[in-house]
C-alpha cells in the first residue's frame, strides 16, 4: 500500500469535531421541536449551534482552508452542516494542479572566437573591424567585449582611433562599459579581501585582479589599487594553503613585471 499523504491526516482527524457539531445540531433541534414558542428554547438552540460552530471551526488540526470550510457549512446548515463537510474531506481529491518540479535553464553558451570568424567569414578581428561591414564590425566589438584580454583591449582601443565614426563610438562604449564592470568587480573584490576570505575566494579575487592588469584595461589611477589588492589576495591564499606557494608565485612574478611596466 502507498503511504497516506500528509493531507489525509488532518482530514481524517477532523471528523471527531464534525461529529461533535453534528450532535450539538440535532440536540439543539431536539429542543426546538420539544420546548415550542419559548424563547429559552431558541435562546439554548442559538447557544448549542455557535458550540456547534466552534467544534468545527476551532477544535481541529486541519489546515486553516478545511476549518473554515467546515465552519462555514456548519453555521450555515444546521445539522446538514456537519455531514456535508464530512463528504467534502474524505472524497479523494482528483484534479489537483501537483507540484511541477522546476525545469532547469538551458545553458547559454557565450559566442567564441570561432563562432564569431564564421559569422565573419574567415576574417581576423582585426580585419573585419577595418575592412568589414557594419554587421562583421558591431560582430567583431560584440566578440572582443566577451573576451577582454590583452588583445582585445588593443583592438578595441585601435577601433576607436579609425576613421569609421561608428565603429569608434561602438568601441568606445564598449570599453567604457568594460571599465565600469571592472571597477565594479575590483570594489567588491577588495570588500572582501578586507573580510579575510577563505583560500578559494582570496585566489579567485586575486587572479580576477590580476588579470584585468594584464589586460592592460584599467587606468592608471587604477593600476596601484587593482596591484596591491591581487597582492594580498595571493598573500591571503599563501598564508592559507603553504603548499600551492610554488604554483602561485609564478602569477605573483608575472603580476609585478606589469604593475613594473606600467
Amino acid at each position: 500500500m502507498s503511504p497516506e499523504s500528509p493531507a489525509a491526516v488532518p482530514s481524517r482527524a477532523s471528523l471527531g469535531p464534525l461529529l461533535l457539531a453534528t450532535c450539538l445540531d440535532g440536540l439543539a433541534l431536539v429542543v426546538l421541536v420539544s420546548v415550542r414558542g419559548a424563547a429559552s428554547s431558541w435562546l439554548a438552540a442559538a447557544a448549542l449551534h455557535l458550540l456547534a460552530f466552534g467544534a468545527a471551526g476551532f477544535l481541529t488540526r486541519a489546515d486553516r482552508s478545511q476549518r473554515a470550510l467546515m465552519a462555514a457549512l456548519t453555521l450555515t446548515l444546521p445539522v446538514l452542516g456537519g455531514p456535508v463537510a464530512m463528504v467534502a474531506l474524505c472524497t479523494r481529491r482528483r484534479g489537483e494542479v501537483g507540484e511541477v518540479p522546476a525545469r532547469e535553464a538551458p545553458e547559454t553558451r557565450s559566442l567564441t572566437v570561432a563562432d564569431v570568424r564564421r559569422l565573419i567569414g574567415g576574417l581576423s578581428a582585426s580585419e573585419s573591424l577595418m575592412s568589414g561591414s557594419s554587421e562583421e564590425k558591431t560582430a567583431t566589438v560584440a566578440m572582443l567585449t566577451r573576451h577582454p584580454n590583452a588583445g582585445s583591449i588593443a583592438l578595441l582601443r585601435r577601433a576607436v582611433a579609425t576613421g569609421d565614426a561608428d565603429l569608434a563610438v561602438e568601441a568606445a562604449l564598449a570599453l567604457e562599459d568594460l571599465g565600469a564592470q571592472l571597477e565594479a568587480s575590483a570594489a567588491a573584490a577588495h570588500q572582501e579581501l578586507d573580510g579575510n576570505p577563505g583560500f578559494e575566494r582570496a585566489l579567485a579575487d586575486a587572479d580576477m585582479l590580476a588579470d584585468a592588469v594584464h589586460s592592460g584595461l584599467p587606468d592608471a589611477s587604477l593600476i596601484a589599487r587593482l596591484v596591491a589588492d591581487a597582492r594580498r589576495g595571493y598573500e591571503r591564499a599563501a598564508a592559507l594553503c603553504p603548499r600551492l606557494l610554488r604554483e602561485m608565485a609564478g602569477r605573483r612574478a608575472r603580476l609585478e613585471l606589469d604593475a613594473q611596466g606600467t
